[in-house]
C-alpha cells in the first residue's frame, strides 16, 4: 500500500514537472489564450463580482431582514399550495439582472427563510432566464418569436425542475416542514418593503446595463451611473427615514463614492467605494460585546440594540443573550428598577451564576 501511494505521488510529481518543462511559451497560439483568460478573470473581478455579485448579496441580506418568515413560507412554503408556490417562484426572476452566479445568493436567502426546496429551485433555474433584461435582448436579436418561446420554455421547465427536487427531497421536505413552527411577526407596511426593494434592485440593473445598440438602451447606457446614484441616494433615503439610519452615515457613503471617484477607476471604483462604505453604515448599529468571566469559563453576551441607540448602549435586564452552550439569564435588581451605568449584574449560566461588571 505505502509503494502504491509513493508511486501514485512520484507519477504527479513528474506530470507537473513535464508539464512545466515543455510549457509552449513561445507559440503565439499559447500566449493568446493565457493572455485571454487573464483577462477575462480581472473583467469578471471587476465588473462582475462587484455590480453583480455584491448588490445580490446584499438583496439576500435584505430578503432574510425586511421579509417576514410567515410571507416566504405562506407563499414558497413545503406546505403552500403547489400552483401558487411554484407560479410566483418561476416568475419571480422577471424584475432582476441575474445570472446564474448571481441568482445563487437569492435562492440561499428564501430557502433560508423557509422556502420549499421545490420553489426555491424553480427560482434558482428561472431566475437567469426569464430576467427582462435577457429577454428584451433575446426578442431583438433572435426575433420575438425565440424571445417568448424562451421565456415560456424558462418557467415550464423550472417548474419541471421544482417539482422533481420536490420528489427527491420529500422526506427531507417533510422533516422540515414538521420541525418548523409558522411564525408570527409584526411586518411593516408593504409599500416600505417594496420601495426599499426597488430600488436595490434598480441599482442591480442600471449598474450593469450593457453598451451596444441605438435608440432607448444606448440612451439609458449613457447615464446608467446617474441613475445608478439617484436609486443609491433613495435606497439611503429610505433607510433614513423608516428603519433609523443615522443621518451622517449617508454622507459618508457618498463622501467615499465622490473621492474613489476622481482615482483611475472611475465609475466602478466609486461604486466600489460606495458598497463598502454601505456595508460599514447598515452593519455598526450599536452591537455591543462584553465578556463575562465566573468558574465556568468565558461567555460572550450579545444584544443588539436599534439604529437609534434607545438603550443607551447597555444591555436591558433580560435580554441578553449567551455565544456559548449554557442558557444564560440577567436578574433584574430588585424592584424592577432599570440597571445603572456601571452596575454589576447577575448573569446565570448553566443554572450557576456570576457578577459581571457592567
Amino acid at each position: 500500500m505505502t509503494f502504491k501511494r509513493d508511486a501514485k505521488i512520484l507519477a504527479a510529481g513528474i506530470a507537473v514537472f513535464a508539464a512545466r518543462y515543455y510549457m509552449p511559451i513561445d507559440a503565439p497560439r499559447f500566449n493568446g489564450a493565457v493572455h485571454e483568460a487573464l483577462a477575462l478573470t480581472r473583467w469578471y473581478a471587476r465588473e462582475h463580482v462587484l455590480l453583480c455579485l455584491v448588490p445580490a448579496f446584499f438583496i439576500a441580506g435584505a430578503i432574510s431582514i425586511f421579509v417576514s418568515q410567515a410571507s416566504v413560507m405562506k407563499y414558497l412554503g413545503a406546505g403552500a399550495p403547489k400552483a401558487m408556490a411554484y407560479g410566483v417562484a418561476s416568475v419571480s426572476g422577471t424584475v432582476l439582472a441575474v445570472c446564474s452566479c448571481t441568482v445563487l445568493p437569492l435562492f440561499a436567502g428564501i430557502y433560508g427563510m423557509g422556502a420549499g426546496i421545490g420553489p426555491a429551485s424553480a427560482f434558482l433555474y428561472s431566475g437567469p432566464a426569464i430576467n427582462a433584461l435577457a429577454i428584451i435582448m433575446t426578442a431583438r436579436v433572435l426575433g420575438s418569436d425565440i424571445g417568448l418561446v424562451r421565456a415560456i420554455g424558462a418557467v415550464v421547465f423550472s417548474v419541471v425542475i421544482g417539482l422533481l427536487m420536490h420528489l427527491v427531497f420529500r422526506r427531507e421536505q417533510q422533516g422540515r416542514q414538521a420541525a418548523a413552527n409558522m411564525p408570527t411577526e409584526k411586518t411593516r407596511p408593504l409599500f416600505q418593503t417594496g420601495l426599499t426593494f426597488l430600488f436595490m434592485v434598480a441599482i442591480l440593473v442600471f449598474a450593469n446595463w450593457g453598451g451596444g445598440g441605438t435608440g432607448f438602451f444606448a440612451a439609458v447606457h449613457g447615464v446608467k451611473w446617474w441613475v445608478t446614484g439617484i436609486c443609491g441616494i433613495g435606497l439611503l433615503a429610505t433607510l433614513m427615514v423608516w428603519y433609523g439610519l443615522p443621518w451622517w452615515k449617508p454622507l459618508i457613503v457618498a463622501g467615499a463614492a465622490f473621492v474613489a471617484g476622481l482615482w483611475p477607476g472611475g465609475a466602478v471604483a466609486a461604486f466600489a467605494a460606495a458598497t463598502t462604505a454601505f456595508s460599514w453604515a447598515v452593519g455598526s448599529k450599536g452591537r455591543t460585546r462584553r465578556v463575562v468571566r465566573c468558574e465556568l469559563g468565558v461567555r460572550e453576551a450579545d444584544s443588539a440594540t436599534p439604529a437609534g441607540g434607545s438603550h443607551g448602549g447597555r444591555v436591558p435586564a433580560g435580554q441578553a443573550r449567551s455565544r456559548g452552550t449554557a442558557p444564560l439569564r440577567m436578574d433584574r435588581p430588585p424592584g424592577g428598577r432599570q440597571l445603572a451605568r456601571r452596575q454589576p449584574v447577575r448573569i446565570g449560566l448553566g443554572g450557576r451564576s456570576c457578577i459581571s461588571p457592567r
